[in-house]
């Protein structure tokens, strides 16, 4: 990193991760400011946490260091993707998923260690679009059960373990959920019919674990767009366990698209999903990805961007 380390800055989200697990943190990064005189700046919400994370941009800030979970990273990427400034993740929520799929440790020690000393590489970024607006993400983008169920899952007592919250809201969902239609077009052609989601990937995981594309990268130039057609609940049931493995791409209703843009219509409008963050009703996306487009601080040769299976 820059060897100026008035250039470093902490952006912390005060109420992402347990209680202990901020209190240690905001004690390691308070001896780490105090030493190497980095300014901490605390969120208030999130069109904050974004509006700082722009400030630190036009201020021109070397390292953006955010303590948080993936909607943290999430905000943070709005601003800082295509600015040459370095990204570093604390990872604190619930998931965590693009900073494990990164290979980011999640001992805060040494996931600070990282962010003060490693190297920054240039990692993939995925953007969506649709008539309501557009935002870059990280880790997924995607409509149908997986953002309904992320919708459920937001609902969720915090206190509860990051899977269980996950396997409850899925379950809750699945009572009322109806499958809607989709048509697809992607690089290889197009694809029709009724789907209980279609995600696109620019990580492997996401959802506290689930390893949705488990041979997505995050430096390959691609979406892995992951369709799953309409199944029986029971069926579902079955099958849901498998995508902790990443087994469930052996299953005959899933088709993964490997795809550099894509566009996805969906009867009736659905809930548009990003990095565990709810965008939008939309009847219509367009998806594409951003080589290169985040300097994140990582370790090298990690599983995700390395071609190793996923982190």
């Amino acid at each position: 990193m820059a060897d100026e380390r008035a250039g470093l800055r902490f952006l912390i989200n005060p109420s992402s991760g347990g209680r202990r697990r901020r209190r240690r943190l905001r004690d390691a990064i308070e001896r780490a400011s105090a030493r190497d005189g980095a300014g901490v700046e605390r969120s208030t919400s999130g069109a904050d946490l974004t509006a700082r994370a722009r400030r630190a941009v036009e201020e021109g800030v070397a390292r953006l260091v955010v303590a948080g979970g993936d909607g943290t990273v999430h905000l943070a990427v709005q601003a800082v993707a295509g600015s040459g400034v370095e990204l570093a993740i604390l990872p604190t929520g619930r998931g965590d998923d693009f900073a494990l799929s990164a290979g980011i440790p999640r001992r805060p020690a040494d996931a600070l260690g990282l962010a003060l000393e490693g190297e920054a590489r240039p990692l993939d970024l995925g953007w969506v679009r649709w008539g309501g607006g557009s935002a870059r993400f990280a880790a997924y983008a995607g409509v149908g059960f997986d953002s309904a169920a992320a919708e459920v899952a937001n609902r969720q007592p915090r206190w509860l373990p990051t899977g269980l919250t996950y396997v409850l809201a899925v379950l809750r969902t699945l009572v009322g959920f109806r499958a809607p239609e989709i048509r697809l077009t992607h690089d290889g052609g197009e694809w029709r019919g009724r789907v209980m989601f279609a995600t696109a990937c620019n990580a492997p995981r996401f959802g506290g674990g689930m390893r949705i594309a488990p041979e997505a990268r995050l430096a390959d130039g691609r979406l892995d767009l992951v369709v799953v057609r309409e199944v029986g609940r029971l069926e579902l049931l079955r099958v849901f366990p498998r995508v902790f493995s990443g087994s469930h791409l052996g299953h005959p209703a899933v088709t993964v698209f490997r795809t550099r843009r894509a566009r996805v219509e969906v009867e009736p409008p659905a809930l548009l999903g990003s990095d565990g963050e709810l965008l939008d009703r939309v009847g219509a996306i367009e998806v594409g990805v951003e080589p290169g487009a985040l300097r994140l601080v990582a370790p090298s040769g990690a599983p995700a961007a390395a071609g190793a299976p996923g982190a």
